[in-house]
Formats: C-alpha cells, structure tokens, sequence
C-alpha cells in the first residue's frame, strides 16, 4: 500500500498561526486512506511553525508515493512556496485542494506549475482515487472531481457526486496529536477546543459565501452518527468540552448530544424561537452566544460616536449581553421599549454582563443607543453614517440563557 504525506501550510508570515483547529478536512482524508490500508502522516506545519526546510526534510525522510496540501486563500502563498520547493527537492506528485483550488481549479494550477493536480469539491474519495490511479500508471481523465494537466493543457473532470457524510469515518486526530495545543475558535472555557462535522453545506444564500463552489445544499449528519463520534471523543481522546451550533441543527440536533456536552449554542438570528431566548427548551442555552445586530431590521444608524439599533423582541423577556471592550471609557448604553422612557446604564471599561429586557404585552421593539470609545470605531466613520455593523457594535451579543 502507498505512503501519503498531508501537509497544512505554515501562515506565520500574515503575523500569527491561522491554525486554531485541527486541519479537519485533512484528517477526513486521511481517515479514509487509513481505512483502505494506506499509510498516512499529516504535517500541520502552521502549528508547529515549521520551515520550508524541516518540511522538505519530513518529506524526505517519509518517503512519501503521494504529497497533498490543503490551502485556503490567506494560506495560497504559503501552499504555493512548499509546493515549488518540494517539488525541486522530491520526486513525489503533488495535489492541492481545499477552498481555494476548489474555487479557482485550472488558475491554482497556472500560478503553480509544480502541482500535477487539485482537487474540487469533497476530497476524500478523490484523493483516494488520485492515489489509485498513480499506483496503477493511469491517466487522471476518469477521476471526477479535479483539475489535472495533460502536457501543456490544463483539463477538468465532471464533478464528483456528494458523499454520504454518515459514511465518513472519524477523523484521524491521532496523526495531530497532541491535541491541546489547539486553542480552538470560541472561549469554551478550557483546551482543547474541536469542531465537529455534523452537516455540509448551509440552508442560506448569503452572497458574500464561498458557499456557491461547494453547491447549494444541505446534508446533515444522522444524530446516532453524531453522538458516536462524541462518544469516542470522550472515550478515546478524553475530551470534555461545550458544543456549539450555528445551522438550523440547533433547533431540531442539539438535544440528544446536550446530554454529553454543556452547549455554548450559537445559532443565526433569524432561527431563534421564543423557547430558545427564554430558556424555555429542553436543554440549556449557556452564553456568551454572539449574534450579528445586523440581521435585526433596520441597520443601525451611526451619529459620530453613538450608535441606534431597534430591535424587534420575541414575547417575554430578551438577554442583551453586553460586552465593552474600550481602552479608556466604556459604552454608555440606554434601552427604551416601546417607546418608554429609557434606562442608562453606565459601563465601565472591559465590562461585561447580561442586561434583561422585559417585554410586555407580546413583542416589543427595543431601542438601543450606545455611545462608544471613539478607539472602536473605523477611521472612516463619519457623522450621520450608516452602516449595518461597526465594530464597536460587534461587541453586542443576544444571548438566550436559563
């Protein structure tokens, strides 16, 4: 059986690790070579802040038949460089894949000569196929889902049909371990801080997403395929920790894995339910949960330093968790609803709490007027914008808790 080297770019260029999380779609990918008897090593040079050099010697001294690099656009320079330099050093192919390959194909490959193929779209049959394929001294033409050269022309497979994500077996942690040293994306409380593929794809059309490369649709993952590998998390990697969800998972998923992890729930803001805000549901929403203002028609109106948000309220009671993180004064807030007269709050620097608003009589409006240091504001704000999400604002949060 073949030996596959998977390699996570080094970012330390751009001024810190991108690298957070394990590299999951890598230990997908290498979970499924494993399960067909290939022999893996994954090479998260960002975490470990490797050179160019102690990677080639890696590659050296695994040998590898296969080389793979995934790469995002922020790591595409990075990918590139190790690319080229293994290439010079190392007779092995090289493919690429992730979000940038998938979403450029054939210019990926003109900006980098030295990569023999990249992969579109899911990856793990794929790369198993790729792999067969070299084994065998076939051409690439029959794999689906890449973008591979013939002499001097670059050509395109049809796409691959989507996975059974269910089918999938859990990632290959092991091959990054340990896996403390990834702080992970969320404050959870403790290391170390995983993500768990429970769904691909997104119900929303947001036209700012990547989305639109990976097709518009939606798979979720079974609940008993989700719990086993929370199941195996605990068991084999002795990991405990808090869950967080921000599809449409939140509302119909959360409940059976609740009863493993505390839940960090974070939800879009257009799936919250009067149930969720008020702590009413089955399981426990523990906060700080972070929403956008932005999806809480109109924008908010900016007036030099203060900022107006109107909120619509669900019947009961909404928490407005209130952080401020202003280097010398903190935001001074007032909250009317309905238009009653307003109550101030006065906050002090890197304050941070909870502020429950009561709505009475079913849904209430609620008006927000912040006053912030002028420090967290873009320099380009000027009097009477507007605009739907400064970051000054971003600090504003709703949060459902019991």
């Amino acid at each position: 059986m073949a030996k596959v080297l998977l390699i996570n770019p080094n970012t330390r260029y751009l001024g810190s690790m991108m690298t957070i999380l394990p590299p999951l779609g890598l230990l997908y990918i290498a979970s499924t070579l494993k399960r067909e008897g290939h022999e893996v090593k994954v090479v998260d040079a960002d975490v470990e802040n490797l050179s160019q050099a102690e990677v080639l010697k890696t590659a050296r001294d695994y040998a590898p038949d296969l080389i793979g690099l995934t790469m995002n656009t922020l790591q595409s320079r990075a990918a590139y460089e190790t690319v080229e330099q293994l290439k010079r050093a190392y007779d092995a192919p090289v493919i690429a894949g992730g979000p940038h390959p998938s979403a450029l194909k054939g210019e990926v490959l003109e900006r980098c000569p030295s990569l023999d193929a990249v992969v579109y779209g899911e990856g793990e049959a794929t790369t198993l196929e790729i792999l067969k394929a070299f084994e065998d001294g076939r051409d690439l033409a029959d794999v689906e889902g890449i973008c591979y050269r013939q002499g001097e022309k670059i050509l395109t497979t049809e796409p691959r049909c989507l996975v059974d994500i269910d089918s999938l077996p859990h990632p290959a942690l092991k091959l990054v371990a340990p896996i403390g040293r990834y702080h992970g994306a969320y404050p959870v409380g403790a290391r170390p801080s995983l993500h768990i593929m429970a769904s691909r794809g997104c119900p929303f059309q947001c036209t700012f997403c990547s989305k639109g490369i990976w097709e518009r649709s939606l798979r979720l993952r079974k609940v008993d395929s989700v719990l086993a590998e929370v199941e195996w998390l605990r068991d084999r990697h002795s990991l405990l920790g808090r869950l967080l969800d921000r599809d449409r998972g939140v509302q119909t998923h959360c409940v059976p894995v609740y009863d493993y992890f505390p839940a960090t729930s974070a939800p879009s803001e257009d799936l919250l339910s009067h149930e969720i805000v008020m702590g009413e549901s089955d399981w426990d929403v523990l906060g700080p949960g972070w929403y956008g203002l932005e999806r809480w028609p109109p924008v908010i109106r900016w007036t030099g330093k203060k900022a107006t948000a109107y909120l619509k309220g669900q019947p009961g009671q909404v928490c407005l968790c209130i952080k401020a993180t202003g280097s010398r004064v903190g935001p001074n807030l007032t909250i009317s609803v309905n238009g009653n007269p307003p109550k101030a709050y006065k906050l002090e620097p890197d304050w941070a709490g909870i502020l429950k608003v009561p709505l009475e009589n079913g849904e209430g409006i609620i008006r927000l007027d912040l006053e912030v240091d002028e420090t967290l504001l873009p320099r380009d704000f000027g009097e009477g914008d507007e605009r739907e999400l400064g970051v000054a604002v971003e600090r504003i949060w709703l949060l459902g808790q019991k």
